[in-house]
């Protein structure tokens, strides 16, 4: 998930949970004004309704800590990538410091960066 769409599942999300609210809301007020006919019915229609708005009052603060945290591990995992770039950048160099003259030769032709002209040894980094 890039930042860009990060950015834009906050505020498309809450705007579906402020609907589903409002739905939740309306279908509260209908059974309300239902005729006691079918009064056992529109009780636990009711019940169960009133249990969703509970639940849909909590939601946009659990998706506000889940957007918190998916922010959070994304910055580890970029910092986290950066660190292992670094330690395998430092880790060549470590290699090749190592290496003899002839050694780091061998090593520049098998990693296909010598120069094709192997004349001169001439330019060997130590």
């Amino acid at each position: 998930m890039n930042e860009r769409k990060l950015r834009e599942l906050g505020p498309n999300t809450l705007a579906a949970l402020n609907e589903v609210e409002g739905l939740i809301d309306m279908a509260l007020d209908e059974a309300r004004d239902q005729s006691e006919t079918a009064e056992e019915a529109l009780i636990f229609v009711e019940e169960r309704l009133i249990e969703a708005s509970h639940s849909a009052v909590q939601l946009p603060f659990k998706l506000e800590d889940v957007l918190e945290l998916i922010q959070r591990l994304m910055a580890e995992r970029r910092t986290a990538q950066d660190a292992f770039e670094a330690g395998w950048e430092g880790r060549y160099h470590d290699i090749v410091a190592r290496l003899s003259g002839v050694e780091y030769d061998w090593l520049q032709r098998a990693l296909g960066l010598a120069p094709d002209d192997h004349t001169s040894n001439d330019e060997t980094p130590f």
